[in-house]
């Protein structure tokens, strides 16, 4: 029996409060809660901007990001889930090719739509042949080859053979061995007729010399020149068999999940467009230096002399750009803001909303400058309409030399051209900037 799809904008709290799964509540509580109490990643656990899926015997309970509930377009939905993550996860070796938009609207959930990306990158790996490599191996033999084992030879009663030890150029090895398992294991677990059969017509085309095994062997593969064009495969394989997806039993039923933080996932796309795109939109700049996560710069001390003690909190912005001695600082948050303007009426001076740039925001932003003596410093939320900044704004008394701007990334990527057009986008906004700084 195929699962049932059950689906929701990244948070757990909403299964509660569904009316449409009254009547599956005490069974869903069964199938769903274990598995949340259980997963390894506490902060994951606890986090209210899930995307990706959980997978139990009967439900399959997917988990989309909340900027696109309003576009009501399943088909849309999954284009834009393809183009997130192919930039989401380009440090995850996670990237692929895009797929045509025909192969994507016969994908009906996320789950299927990993499978696919995993057979779409292995199909166009095993093109140029199965990957050999040098293995090895131990036997007895009437010949002397490779390195004999002297002591197995000293120890053994028949002589008449040797023990030896050598390497063959082989293609019955870990990689291919984990690849064809890894389609063993989605045959049997997948429901879908038509994608059974593909997943077949791939086990079909690897060498019978590629022995079959029955449990993932957990090790780590080492990618080079040889082998680099099966790293997106695997690495999809890795994932849905075991690594990030995790099985966990309550009673008999099995469980995997396949779950990301929105929050990490929003930063890491903003990262990796700027990284990927860097000579595109920091065009004449080529000394741009792009360092995520890179700061980790200690602001409180035990003592006023900080090179004598030890930090007690660590910053760290999301982006970090260097240039002819110049910084510019990005920081990256997920949050649905529907009043794009930056000035507030509130009386209250502690008030935070989240329909609009909340205090708390600016406070980090300004604090990052003041750390990181960043020149330039930007805020970055999600947009499903266009890709735009504002500024500059001046914090209180820094003059001219601390500025501040803030802005939304499009993250509906419907359009065939949304990745130029927003490299335009970001192209002109930074020239602003450099022309700004001479």
């Amino acid at each position: 029996m195929k699962e049932k799809i059950i689906k929701f904008y990244e948070n757990f709290s909403e299964i509660k409060n569904n009316n449409y799964l009254q009547k599956d509540q005490k069974q869903i509580e069964k199938e769903f809660y274990e598995i949340t109490k259980k997963l390894k990643n506490e902060k994951l656990s606890k986090s209210k901007s899930l995307v990706g899926f959980v997978k139990t015997k009967n439900y399959l309970i997917e988990f989309y990001p909340k900027i696109w509930k309003e576009l009501n377009d399943e088909k849309k939905e999954i284009k834009n889930i393809v183009e997130l993550f192919k930039y989401a996860f380009l440090n995850e070796k996670l990237i692929h090719e895009s797929m045509s938009l025909r192969k994507l609207e016969k994908t009906d959930s996320i789950y299927v739509l990993f499978i696919r990306l995993y057979m779409f990158g292995l199909e166009k790996a095993i093109k140029d042949g199965f990957y050999f490599e040098y293995t090895e191996r131990f036997d007895e033999s009437n010949y002397s080859k490779g390195r004999i084992e002297l002591k197995k030879q000293i120890n053994k009663l028949d002589k008449s053979k040797f023990s030896i030890d050598f390497y063959e150029y082989d293609v019955n090895n870990i990689l291919n061995q984990n690849l064809k398992y890894a389609n063993y294991y989605l045959v049997n677990e997948i429901e879908d007729f038509n994608l059974k059969k593909d997943l077949i017509k791939i086990i079909n085309r690897f060498p019978d010399e590629i022995s079959k095994i029955y449990s993932w062997f957990d090790k780590d593969i080492i990618f080079s020149k040889l082998n680099d064009r099966f790293e997106i495969p695997y690495n999809y394989a890795s994932n849905l068999v075991r690594n990030r997806s995790s099985f966990r039993e309550y009673g008999k039923k099995k469980y995997l999940w396949f779950l990301f933080d929105m929050n990490k996932v929003f930063e890491n796309f903003v990262a990796n467009f700027l990284i990927k795109n860097k000579d595109k939109i920091f065009e004449n700049h080529s000394e741009i230096k792009m360092l995520p996560q890179k700061g980790n710069k200690n602001f409180i001390f035990e003592e006023s002399n900080e090179s004598k003690n030890t930090g007690l909190r660590i910053t760290r912005p999301d982006i970090l750009i260097e240039y002819s001695n110049k910084k510019i600082i990005i920081d990256t948050k997920y949050k649905i803001i529907k009043d794009r303007k930056i000035e507030s009426n509130e009386e209250d001076e502690n008030f935070i909303d989240d329909k609009s740039i909340s205090n708390t925001d600016l406070y980090q932003i300004f604090t990052y400058s003041q750390i990181y003596s960043s020149e330039d410093n930007i805020l970055i939320y999600p947009s499903t309409d266009e890709t735009f900044l504002r500024g500059p704004y001046y914090f209180l008394n820094s003059s001219k030399n601390k500025k501040f701007y803030y802005g939304f990334i499009n993250l509906n990527f419907i359009n065939d051209n949304w990745e130029k057009t927003m490299i335009e986008k970001l192209t002109k906004f930074f020239k602003k900037i450099f022309e700004q700084n001479g």
